[in-house]
């Protein structure tokens, strides 16, 4: 199967602009859903990079029902030979608004940033294709990224939140360090194209899959090497109603499904069976966190006993015992989440203290 062979109907590609005269060296991917209220400034990230090449960007406008779609054509209008915009007349799903974007692109790197998202530093794209250009064993690189909440009417900032959040350097094994979950903000990443494109004609990629990034992730790593560039290049913004902010049920959801995604790379890349319980263990440790914050009792048990079985020493530290515990009665777990929403909402408080100016 090739990438050609994805059905991309005439309504799927009816709005484009005009195709640049030149070829890009880069195509920025952006995927677009009722993100009208962001777009003007993740648009202008894109647009104000300077480059010594050519670069596209391409917007994907899954039929929002907002004025996003307004709000494309106006900037591909004022830019025809850098902006081409695919829409439809229907909502496909984020998936499909990927792969339509994937088979339209033709730079050699892709680079990406969703609506919501944004650049802010202007040498982004020209910094990441060099390191490319001089490091052929890389795959791909991404950067540190600063991460912005909405908190007392207005937007506030957390720097370079990889950092600060205590994630390690990253090894020669980043593939075995990413099936234990993704570090990589998908805003910071540059990769090379023929990549995606493999990943894309492989027996992989699912749209039963929770989210795309991930398991994109784990493809590269799993052929190359994947390299870091420690300066805040984007904003990774957590909107309100976006799917990675849309409550704690739909999280549980999504972690349970990581279950069936990580199988199918295990199976991949035969991964042996020591690697698969590290990395099994680590989203079974989560789906604990989760459930109880749910009150979900058969998500929690469902894992606590393959913990038990598969990896008991997770589940002997004291605050799993606890959780264990509270689980059984629900007004006690009733006041630990009350009191755990308190801790984390005065933290990020804390944490997120920086406005974010306009």
């Amino acid at each position: 199967m090739t990438l050609m062979d994805i059905n991309l109907t005439q309504e799927a590609t009816s709005q484009r602009s005009p195709i640049p005269s030149e070829s890009p060296e880069v195509s920025v991917i952006m995927l677009v859903y009722n993100h009208a209220e962001y777009l003007d400034r993740a648009i202008e990230g894109v647009i104000s990079q300077q480059t010594n090449f050519n670069f596209e960007l391409l917007i994907g406008e899954d039929h929002s029902t907002d004025s996003s779609l307004a709000v494309v054509a106006r900037w591909r209008d004022l830019y025809p030979n850098i902006i081409r915009v695919i829409t439809s007349t229907k909502n496909i799903g984020m998936m499909q608004n990927l792969r339509r974007l994937i088979v339209a692109k033709r730079g050699k790197y892709l680079a990406y940033c969703e609506g919501d998202d944004y650049w802010q530093d202007q040498k982004k794209l020209q910094i990441q294709v060099d390191f490319l250009r001089m490091h052929p064993e890389h795959g791909a690189v991404y950067t540190d990224y600063d991460h912005i909440i909405f908190r007392y009417g207005r937007w506030r900032r957390r720097s370079r939140k990889r950092s600060t959040g205590g994630v390690k350097s990253i090894s020669e094994e980043i593939f075995k360090e990413l099936l234990s979950g993704n570090f990589i903000q998908t805003c910071t990443l540059c990769v090379r194209s023929d990549i995606v494109d493999a990943f894309f004609c492989s027996e992989l990629p699912n749209d039963e899959y929770p989210v795309g990034d991930w398991p994109q992730c784990l493809y590269i790593a799993g052929f190359s090497k994947i390299g870091y560039l420690d300066f805040p290049a984007s904003v990774y913004r957590r909107a309100p109603g976006s799917v990675m902010n849309s409550g704690i049920q739909r999280h549980l959801e999504i972690a349970i499904g990581y279950q069936a995604m990580l199988s199918d790379f295990f199976s991949f890349f035969d991964v042996d069976k020591e690697q698969q319980v590290l990395a099994l263990s680590s989203l079974h440790c989560t789906i604990l966190s989760l459930s109880l914050f749910a009150g979900n009792k058969n998500a929690f048990y469902s894992s606590w006993h393959w913990l038990k079985e598969n990896n008991p020493s997770s589940t002997k530290p004291m605050r799993r015992q606890i959780m264990s515990q509270v689980m059984k009665v629900n007004l006690a777990r009733r006041t630990l989440v009350l009191f755990l929403r308190a801790y984390t909402w005065s933290s990020e408080t804390w944490r997120y203290r920086q406005p974010v100016h306009s």
